[in-house]
């Protein structure tokens, strides 16, 4: 309900009364009815491939967005100056940064082409998450498309137009509807004329406090060289912060015996910091870094999936392919980039491994009978500081600077 008061007696009370329609959902953020009166695009702001249009959603409680929905339009009296198939866009949500004062980007759709079936309809894509930012908390965030016609930079918009439904049945306010220049190297968002029909699909709750965590585990390396043998009743599991150090009810499984052991840890809170290793036999003395190393550290998040070697690689038995070679590894201190060459005296499997002084593995490869290899190393992406390079049963110190 909204309310208007003025002090001066009312002259003409008969137009005193607006009358609208909403549609209410508790999975729908809409500005706009299902239906469109006009069309919307950037033809009078620039016009140009990327261009972006877009609606401005207040979230006040916490939420999930799911995707966003656009109603892709071809004009009936021009259809030249239109959306056609062979077009292409992209959705996008930008949350604004009060801090800062910019709008930042979150989550995208994928990029997709337009084809005759979509026009005149309203089509939803499925944002791209990554655990977190589809999470919404209180705040402004921008739904929007980016549209791609192909006529590149400032093209002439009786050719070229990318077009949308827009709303012209409902009030509105001018900074819930906006649109943003690809060429404007501020980014900056500015006031649309017309209400623009894009719409946030959410689910009304917000972010779990708990979630799963899936970790999967490579054992290849200990089942070639004989130190776990599954097929005489070796087991793994894992034991960490999560279950009191205790890890004999968390087995972990091979179910397509591909040497990729996995379990799911139910109910870990979200955003905590989650410590753990693997053991063999529910022993400590054949855990991972049995001579006291660290533990493995992990962050929880709201959707985990964390891919580990066992002792990171690094053999706790018997190596296959004890290496008889010349290794060079130059520059040594290194920038981050360096080369590393092998010589063997017969043909060798290679097992090539980085890891920090942490022992998290920063980079590993594995290359089938070779007698004289080289390849080149980038560490560029990773910190300054101390790594070990190991090559089979051979190890280096390597120093990043």
């Amino acid at each position: 309900m909204l309310t208007a008061k003025q002090s001066q007696v009312d002259g003409i009370p008969s137009n005193n009364v607006y009358k609208d329609t909403y549609y209410v959902t508790d999975s729908v953020y809409s500005y706009s009815d299902w239906e469109f009166e006009t069309y919307s695009s950037t033809a009078g702001f620039g016009n140009n491939d990327g261009d972006y249009l877009g609606c401005v959603f207040d979230v006040k409680n916490p939420c999930e967005i799911n995707s966003i929905s656009t109603l892709i339009m071809q004009r009936p009296e021009n259809k030249i100056a239109s959306t056609k198939p062979g077009y292409n866009f992209q959705y996008w949500l930008f949350k604004y940064n009060k801090t800062d004062a910019v709008w930042i980007e979150l989550l995208s759709s994928e990029f997709i082409e337009v084809t005759q079936a979509m026009l005149d309809k309203w089509i939803t894509l499925d944002l791209i998450k990554d655990g977190e930012s589809e999470f919404l908390e209180e705040g402004q965030y921008i739904a929007a498309i980016q549209v791609f016609h192909g006529g590149g930079l400032g093209a002439p918009n009786s050719q070229y137009r990318f077009t949308i439904g827009s709303d012209n049945s409902h009030k509105h306010s001018l900074a819930k509807s906006v649109y943003r220049v690809i060429t404007d190297v501020n980014e900056a968002w500015s006031q649309n004329r017309d209400m623009s029909m894009i719409r946030m699909n959410i689910n009304s709750i917000g972010a779990p406090q708990t979630a799963d965590v899936v970790l999967n585990v490579d054992m290849t390396l200990p089942i070639a060289n004989g130190y776990f043998k599954p097929a005489s009743g070796d087991y793994l599991d894992v034991a960490g912060t999560f279950n009191g150090w205790d890890g004999t009810a968390h087995h972990l499984t091979d179910s397509n015996s591909d040497g990729i052991y996995t379990i799911t840890v139910p109910a870990v809170a979200t955003f905590t910091k989650m410590e753990y290793k693997y053991r063999i036999n529910g022993n400590w003395s054949t855990s991972e870094f049995p001579s006291g190393g660290p533990n493995r550290v992990y962050r929880t998040s709201y959707y985990n999936v964390v891919n580990d070697i066992y002792n990171n690689g690094i053999s706790m038995g018997m190596d296959l392919n004890p290496l008889n070679a010349s290794i060079q590894v130059y520059p040594n201190p290194t920038d981050g980039v360096f080369t590393l060459s092998v010589a063997n005296i017969q043909v060798s499997d290679l097992n090539i491994l980085v890891s920090n002084i942490q022992g998290q593995v920063v980079y590993q490869n594995q290359v089938k009978s070779v007698l004289d290899y080289q390849e080149n190393i980038d560490l560029t992406q990773f910190a300054k500081g101390m790594y070990f390079l190991r090559v089979n049963n051979e190890v280096m110190k390597l120093l990043v600077k």
